[in-house]
C-alpha cells in the first residue's frame, strides 16, 4: 500500500508542476497583455490630447519649428475667418521645389531648411484657431488657375502665400507674401551668389493677417539726407518685421512728408536741419490739429553740434548737452569703452512686457528731460530708459581712461524719452502726437542690441509703436534668425541627451522593475 501511494504521488508530481507552470505562464501572459494594453492606451490618449491641445516638443536648434507664445495667443483670440493659400501641392513639395526653383529665379542658395521651416509653421496656424484655414494648392491644378484668374493683378507665382479675409459677400481684402517678404538673404563674399540668412515667415504671416482684418497699414518715413553714415538697416528690419511700410527720404532739404505716414525718424544726423525743415516736421506732427503722428530721433555723440534740431527737441521737453557720456564707476566701467553704458527702465514706466529691463549703448549724447512750459497745450515727458547715477559728461574725443576732476557732471541721465502732446477734439476724443529721443543710435544699430539679455530692440519697438499710435494688443516681433551652423544638426545636444536617457536608462530600469515585480509575485503565489 505504501508503495502504491508513493508511486501515485510520484506520478502526480509532474502533473502538479505542469499545472503550476501553466498557471504562472498564463499569469505572465496576462500581465504582459495588460502592460501592452496600458502602453497602447496611453499612447493613443497622448496622441489624441496632443492633437487637441497642440502638445509638442521641438528639439531642433533655436526651436525652429516653434511659434512665439504671444503670436499663438494672438491667433487664438481671432474671431474672423482667415484663408491662407500656399502655392504648392503640399508642404513637402513646397520645400523641395523651392530648393530648385529659387536658385534659378533669385540666384539664392542654401535655403532648404528654411523652406521646410516655412511650410511647417504655416501649417500650424490652422491648429491654433479653427477660423484660420490653410490650403496648399498645386500650381498645375485647375484650382490654381481659378485663383490666378481671380487675382490676376497680383502676378502670383510659385511659393507665394496669399492671405485673404472677406469683409462682405462682395468685398475681400488680400495680402500677398512673396519670397522677399518671407526670407532674408545676402551675398557671399567675393561671389555674385546669395544665400538665405533668416526667416520672417511668422512675422510676415501674422502681420498679413492683422492687415486683412483691420486694413490699417503702418508707414514709417526715414529722413537720411542729413546723415553721413547709414545706420538704418537694423531699424528698417525691425519695422518690416512688425508690418511697417518703410519709405526712405534722402533729400538734403526736406520739403514735405507724406500725409499717410505714421512716424518720421532720423538716425544719427550729422548735418543740422533748417528751420523750414523743422516746420515741415512740426506741421506733420500737428496733422491739421488732429495729431496722431510721431517723430523719432536717434542721437549720436560722434555727430557735430546740431543747434536747430536740439532747439526743436527742447520745445518738446528733451534737452541735449555737449559732450559724451562715460561711466564713472570703475566697477561698472567697460575696460574697452568707457562710453558703453548699462541702463535700466525709468521710474515713470512699468516693464512694458520687456524680458529683463536691461539696455546697453555706447556714444550716448548727454540727455535730460523737463516738461515744456506751454499753457495752451498739454505736454508730458516720460523717461523710458535711464543711466546709472554714476554717468558723467566727458568732452568729445576724451581718452578711454579719462576721469572727471570733480563731481559736477556726475549723475543720472536719460537714455530714451517720450514726450506726449495731448489735445481733445470737439467730441472730446483723445488725440496725441509723440516725439521720441534716444541718446544713442546704438540702441538699435549695434551688436549690443543683438544680445539675448538686452532689451534694446524691445524698447525701440515699444517707443515706435507708441509714437505711431498703434493699437495696443497687437503681437510684436523681434528678429528671429537661424544660423547656418546650428541648422546642420537635426536635434540639439540636450535633445540627444534626453533621447539617450529614455532609451538607455529609463526604459531598461522600467523593464527591470517589471521583471522584479513579476518574479516576486510568482514567489508569493
Amino acid at each position: 500500500m505504501k508503495n502504491i501511494f508513493k508511486k501515485t504521488k510520484e506520478n502526480n508530481s509532474p502533473k502538479i508542476i505542469n499545472k503550476i507552470l501553466i498557471k504562472h505562464g498564463i499569469y505572465s501572459v496576462a500581465i504582459t497583455a495588460v502592460f501592452l494594453a496600458v502602453v497602447i492606451a496611453f499612447n493613443w490618449l497622448f496622441v489624441s490630447l496632443s492633437e487637441k491641445y497642440h502638445w509638442e516638443i521641438d528639439m531642433t536648434p533655436d526651436k525652429i519649428h516653434s511659434m512665439d507664445k504671444n503670436n499663438i495667443k494672438y491667433l487664438k483670440s481671432l474671431d474672423e475667418e482667415i484663408n491662407i493659400i500656399v502655392v504648392a501641392a503640399d508642404k513637402t513639395e513646397y520645400a523641395q521645389v523651392m530648393s530648385s526653383w529659387v536658385p534659378k529665379e533669385y540666384q539664392v542658395y542654401y535655403g532648404d531648411e528654411y523652406y521646410s521651416q516655412t511650410a511647417n509653421i504655416v501649417e500650424k496656424y490652422s491648429k491654433y484657431n479653427d477660423k484660420i484655414n490653410v490650403q496648399f494648392i498645386d500650381s498645375q491644378s485647375t484650382e490654381f488657375t481659378q485663383i490666378n484668374s481671380k487675382y490676376s493683378e497680383l502676378n502670383i507665382t510659385y511659393g507665394d502665400i496669399l492671405v485673404t479675409h472677406s469683409l462682405s459677400q462682395d468685398e475681400e481684402r488680400i495680402k500677398k507674401l512673396t519670397f522677399d517678404d518671407i526670407y532674408n538673404y545676402s551675398a557671399e563674399e567675393y561671389s555674385s551668389y546669395s544665400y538665405v540668412t533668416s526667416n520672417n515667415i511668422e512675422n510676415a504671416l501674422t502681420n498679413a493677417i492683422t492687415y486683412v482684418i483691420s486694413g490699417e497699414a503702418k508707414k514709417a518715413v526715414l529722413l537720411t539726407g542729413h546723415s553721413a553714415n547709414d545706420n538704418t538697416s537694423n531699424y528698417i528690419n525691425l519695422l518690416n518685421l512688425n508690418g511697417y511700410e518703410v519709405e526712405i527720404n534722402d533729400d538734403k532739404l526736406v520739403s514735405s512728408i507724406p500725409a499717410d505716414a505714421n512716424i518720421v525718424a532720423v538716425l544719427s544726423a550729422s548735418v543740422d536741419f533748417y528751420e523750414s525743415e523743422l516746420n515741415v516736421i512740426s506741421q506733420f506732427l500737428d496733422n491739421e490739429g488732429k495729431l496722431g503722428k510721431g517723430f523719432i530721433y536717434f542721437a549720436d555723440a560722434s555727430s557735430p553740434q546740431l543747434p536747430n534740431l536740439n532747439a526743436f527737441m527742447e520745445e518738446w521737453g528733451i534737452q541735449f548737452k555737449d559732450g559724451i557720456l562715460f561711466e564713472n564707476d570703475d566697477a561698472e566701467r567697460s575696460p574697452n569703452d568707457a562710453s558703453q553704458l548699462n541702463m535700466t527702465l525709468g521710474t515713470t514706466l512699468d516693464t512694458t512686457g520687456m524680458k529683463n529691463g536691461r539696455f546697453a549703448a555706447a556714444y550716448n549724447v548727454p540727455m535730460l528731460t523737463e516738461d515744456p512750459d506751454d499753457s495752451g497745450t498739454q505736454y508730458e515727458v516720460k523717461n523710458i530708459v535711464v543711466t546709472n547715477d554714476t554717468a558723467v559728461i566727458a568732452p568729445i574725443g576724451a581718452a578711454n581712461s579719462w576721469k572727471p576732476e570733480n563731481e559736477d557732471n556726475v549723475g543720472q541721465y536719460v537714455g530714451a524719452a517720450v514726450c506726449e502732446k495731448l489735445s481733445y477734439d470737439v467730441d472730446n476724443n483723445r488725440q496725441t502726437s509723440y516725439v521720441v529721443a534716444f541718446s544713442s543710435v546704438q540702441f538699435i544699430q549695434s551688436p549690443l542690441a543683438e544680445f539675448e539679455s538686452s532689451d534694446n530692440k524691445d524698447v525701440v519697438l515699444y517707443c515706435t509703436d507708441l509714437a505711431a499710435n498703434v493699437t495696443e494688443g497687437e503681437v510684436k516681433f523681434l528678429t528671429k534668425t537661424i544660423t547656418t551652423e546650428s541648422y546642420m544638426n537635426d536635434v540639439t545636444v540636450n535633445g540627444v541627451k534626453g533621447i539617450r536617457a529614455i532609451f538607455m536608462i529609463i526604459l531598461p530600469l522600467a523593464t527591470l522593475a517589471l521583471g522584479v515585480y513579476v518574479y516576486i509575485r510568482r514567489r508569493i503565489d
